[in-house]
Formats: C-alpha cells, structure tokens, sequence
C-alpha cells in the first residue's frame, strides 16, 4: 500500500507527500530554509521542495527529521498510510512545491 507524509501549511492548507521511491534527502543550501527530497520515476527524478523556518544545524536537523519520518511511516501498519509531520517538526514548515 502507498504510504504518504502529510504537511499543514498557511498558505496552501493540507498537503500530502508519497513515501515511497525515495531517493535522498538534502538541504536546498543557503540559509538552510529549504529541504529537498528526491524521488525517482520514470528514468528521472521529481524533486519536492519543503519550504521552512531556518534550520540551525546546517540543515540536518530536518533532513534527519523527513529521513526517520520516511521509516517510520514505511514501518507503520498498512492501516496507517498516511503520517502527519506538521506538529514534531524541528522548524515550521510553510509550503512544498513539486518540481
């Protein structure tokens, strides 16, 4: 069963993000305000763009975050596909763009 992350945004309301086919996560660089997380598809890759306060550690504090989100939602009982992130998130999350 296909499993998804969930994320409350102002400006976009209820999001949700497919946890599978995963490839890497990573900072979006700079002032560590985005992650991105890599999926493959059809002999390419999509990238979802999380768009969030300034993370303190380089950006790893939300790398680690999505990557152990990721697991637990992939460990989770096929009954509980879909995992909210909104609330235990090391910094706000404030949008996602897929690209």
């Amino acid at each position: 069963m296909t499993k998804f992350l969930k994320v409350r945004t102002g400006a976009n309301g209820d999001l949700i993000m497919p946890a599978d086919k995963f490839v890497m996560v990573s900072t979006g660089g700079g002032g560590f305000t985005t992650t991105v997380i890599n999926y493959l598809t059809t002999g390419a890759f999509d990238t979802i763009t999380l768009t969030h306060a300034a993370d303190t550690n380089s950006g790893f504090n939300m790398i680690n975050y999505i990557q152990n989100q990721l697991i637990q939602v992939a460990q989770s009982k096929w009954s509980e596909s879909i995992l909210d992130i909104t609330t235990d998130a090391p910094t706000v999350i404030s949008n996602v763009v897929i690209s």
